[in-house]
């Protein structure tokens, strides 16, 4: 017979197994989606406390959105930290985020584009999309348009709607590859399907003026009809009374599809 401590020391440990942890986290995130906030706070603090890097993920993403807590950034943050430091890669992005924003920290770009690139090379698109967008403008790394759509280009390919918007607009202005409005209409006509953000505004603005395609009024007043997920208000409808004529001609600027 084990003396009683042994088996104490014998039940924690098989509380506290991996296999235990994960399928806490798990469950957890179940409860998450589920705006079940108390169960996942039950199930992800065990498991972050016990250093599991997915529990301390998602306990930060309580602690952020005052989700079963009270809204602690900082505290977040510190959870965060740890998984990211142990390599989760969507908390290395988030990391980088909060340095990117200056959110209960100073904003240091240089420490947001280091963490966004962690991210990045272990195939995190979001992170992708957001070292490309440093790249593009030269936030916290050295400017570089070719590097920008090549990042924009891996994140799209694994299925980043806002990223294949992006690229979108470098073959639309010729930035960092070379001018193609063709492939630029191609590609928001991709990322509208994705639900790109304002990438169906962006279609209705390359049909109002032929840009990459040949030029359709009702087209375009289809697409700024088109609201994507969340939007409260219609946008504005540049072709309005004429969605049904015939369009002769077209303004053939580069003003780009919209600057949003």
């Amino acid at each position: 017979m084990l003396p009683r401590i042994s088996v104490l020391v014998l039940t924690v440990g098989l509380l506290f197994s991996p296999i235990n942890v994960k399928a806490g986290v798990d469950e957890g995130v179940a409860a998450f989606r589920a705006d079940d906030f108390e169960t996942a706070l039950n199930e992800f603090r065990p498991a972050a406390e016990a250093g599991e890097a997915e529990g301390q993920y998602w306990l930060g993403r309580l602690y952020d959105a005052g989700a079963g807590v009270e809204e602690d950034p900082e505290t977040a943050l510190e959870w965060f930290r740890k998984a990211a430091e142990q390599g989760h890669a969507e908390a290395q992005r988030v990391v980088g985020i909060y340095y990117e924003e200056g959110k209960v920290v100073d904003r240091d770009p240089l420490i947001a584009s280091r963490w966004y690139e962690k991210a990045a090379d272990q195939g995190n698109a979001k992170a992708m999309r957001n070292l490309g967008s440093f790249y593009e403008t030269g936030t916290g790394v050295r400017l570089d348009p070719e590097k920008a759509a090549e990042l924009y280009r891996a994140s799209a390919k694994l299925g980043n709607a806002r990223a294949t918007r992006n690229l979108a607009y470098m073959y639309y202005f010729g930035k960092g590859v070379p001018y193609d409005p063709v492939k630029a209409a191609d590609l928001f006509q991709l990322a509208a399907k994705k639900g790109g953000g304002r990438a169906e505004y962006d279609l209705g603005r390359i049909y109002y003026r032929g840009h990459g395609v040949e030029r359709d009024l009702a087209k375009a007043c289809k697409h700024f009809s088109a609201r994507p997920p969340g939007a409260a208000t219609a946008r504005p409808r540049p072709c309005s009374g004429g969605c049904t004529r015939s369009a002769k001609g077209s303004t053939r600027t580069r003003a780009g599809p919209s600057t949003g």
